[in-house]
């Protein structure tokens, strides 16, 4: 018995020493190439006229998160030439009012209804996005020059979309980053924290490495842009953009554009004009199980069905290897993991190894021990970047609970692609529940309300500068334009919807009631000076006065158990509601 653990050990640690050696290859070429590889890279140049550019978002389920996607990325990205194009499914008529409210205050917001009940999957709700859209085109004269990728819970760089028309002129497919929102308290978990220290490092090293070898770039699904003219030509033959059954659909597109000649790129983590990295920021899973979920589907779509579907390219042959080799790496770094655990506690307790670790040849060991202290420091150094050297750390520790999840998810994901092949069934598309940050987490990306303000004809700049310049220290800019009577209250919070992505309470909305106004205690709403005005199966709707931060969500999370959707309302017509109701 001890001869065969020997045995499975040897085998254990060379194959981990050959997966380490192809991963530190990458780690340096990103390490001396990335000056030269960002410089390559041109800055976003705003004053490059503008491109049309179509946001394809898919949704199901989505009422939650994506008036706000809509109301808030349409008011923060600096770009004027865009249209979002949402896809809908007739069956999903609180998304379909979400979608709505936010086309009734941003015109460039158009429902694109799936003509079948969902979910189907995200693949078949963008290829009727892309349908609608051409009857768009057709019926406006009009067409788009870029197509862009977002999901209902992206949050949208303001600098993205010029940036990315920018580099359009020279390539066909831009993967901008991805990254996951900073960890804060409600998603303040390890499982949470394994996608902040991925996505760092995925994106801020293995994707620009690989992009200056000159592989194939997969597409993240989000942040994603196409030229026009590779849309058309992924719809040559069945006018579809997408493999609907495919469970990462985006993964495949990557594949068939390099396939057909067509040059991308991915850009690198870089940051903007106004702060904050130019990436696509969103929440992703905090609980093992939902993250267990996701990444069982990316495992079984990236590494089995894409291998079913396209076989081993030569030409990407390298590529396919990184992208299939977690079916065995994830397993072997998990029983390495044990293992060394088990030999460790025996050499403590005993002073000897157990299961014949001693005749694993120690220029192995020493090796991969070495390779992974390497690999490990960049990963800091990266993720330190972005997030602090807190989460830096932290990631350390975070590495043996990836390894479990990730050893799951690929167990799970075999099972399951096993099981359809055996009985002829298709692959089930599995959505992951989505939430959207709250005005605090959005905070750097919001366009100054000076900006708007002009933007809306309702001030000029000078006056904004000499406002600025001459209100007192702690009075806000809105305030003291009132006070100038530059400004009605009205108008500064139309301002403010647009800046926030908040809808505004006009008082023609609906008329607030007992009923609901009792879904709160009335101290905690005198004090703080809030009005619950509306309920349904979207969750319930309260007007504030000022911007709600993350205690206050928190806070009433826990009072009503659903769903809070905040709309921006004039202090004094809160006061009335309350004298009135309360």
């Amino acid at each position: 018995m001890e001869h065969w653990f020997a045995w499975i050990a040897t085998l254990l640690a060379v194959f981990l020493l050959l997966s380490g050696l192809d991963d530190l290859f990458l780690c340096l070429v990103y390490i001396f190439g990335r000056k030269r590889y960002e410089a390559a890279i041109p800055e976003p140049d705003l004053s490059l006229p503008e491109k049309r550019i179509a946001i394809w978002v898919p949704t199901w389920h989505e009422s939650a998160v994506i008036e706000r996607m809509l109301s808030t990325n349409a008011s923060t990205v600096r770009y004027q030439n865009v249209a979002f194009f949402v896809g809908v499914y007739p069956n999903d008529e609180p998304t379909i009012a979400a979608v709505r409210a936010a086309a009734a205050r941003c015109p460039n917001v158009h429902a694109c209804l799936v003509p079948h009940e969902g979910a189907t999957s995200k693949g078949d709700c963008l290829n009727w996005v892309y349908q609608r859209m051409l009857v768009w085109e057709r019926d406006h004269g009009a067409s788009f020059d870029l197509i862009l990728m977002h999901d209902a819970e992206d949050v949208i760089h303001p600098d993205e979309l010029a940036w990315i028309n920018t580099l359009a002129e020279r390539y066909a497919m831009i993967q901008t980053p991805v990254l996951a929102m900073p960890v804060d308290r409600v998603h303040g978990t390890a499982t949470y924290g394994i996608y902040c220290d991925d996505f760092a490092y995925f994106h801020g090293v293995e994707m620009p490495a690989r992009w200056m070898l000159g592989g194939f770039i997969p597409s993240a699904g989000v942040g994603t842009a196409y030229r026009r003219d590779v849309i058309e030509r992924l719809a040559r033959d069945s006018n579809q953009i997408f493999v609907p059954d495919a469970l990462t659909e985006d993964y495949e597109n990557g594949l068939r554009v390099a396939n057909a000649g067509m040059a991308q790129l991915f850009t690198p983590i870089r940051r903007g004009q106004g702060g904050g990295w130019i990436a696509t920021r969103e929440y992703f899973p905090a609980e093992f199980g939902k993250a267990r979920r996701q990444r069982t589907r990316w495992i079984t779509g990236i590494a089995l069905q894409a291998w079913a579907r396209h076989g081993w390219s030569r030409r990407q042959l390298y590529w396919l290897w990184r992208d299939r080799k977690g079916l065995i790496g994830n397993p072997a770094s998990l029983t390495a993991n044990a293992i060394l655990a088990a030999n460790a506690g025996s050499w403590l307790v005993g002073g000897q190894w157990m299961f014949g670790f001693g005749e694993v040849p120690r220029g192995v060991l020493w090796a991969t021990l070495g390779i992974s202290v390497v690999q490990m420091g960049v990963k800091c150094w990266v993720i330190g970047g972005i997030y602090g050297w807190r989460t830096a750390v932290s990631t350390i520790p975070r590495t043996l609970l990836s390894n479990l999840l990730n050893t799951l998810c690929t167990v799970q994901a075999v099972r399951q692609f096993l099981h359809a092949r055996w009985t002829g069934r298709p692959l089930r598309w599995i959505k992951t529940e989505h939430a959207y940050p709250s005005p605090g987490a959005l905070e750097g990306n919001r366009k100054r309300l000076g900006e708007i303000l002009v933007g809306l004809g309702l001030v000029t700049a000078n006056l904004v500068d000499e406002v600025e310049a001459a209100k007192p220290s702690g009075m806000r800019l809105g305030e003291a334009l009132i006070a100038r009577g530059a400004l009605t209250t009205g108008q500064l919070y139309e301002a403010l919807g647009l800046q926030t992505g908040f809808p505004v309470w006009t008082g023609s909305d609906g008329k607030a009631t007992k009923q609901v106004a009792r879904m709160l205690p009335a101290p905690f709403i005198r004090e703080r000076k809030i009005m619950p005005v509306a309920v349904d199966r979207g969750g319930v709707e309260v007007l504030v006065g000022d911007l709600p931060g993350e205690e206050l969500t928190g806070i009433l999370g826990s009072f009503l158990r659903l769903p809070v959707r905040f709309r921006l309302a004039e202090p004094a017509q809160i006061e009335k509601m309350i004298g009135e109701i309360i």
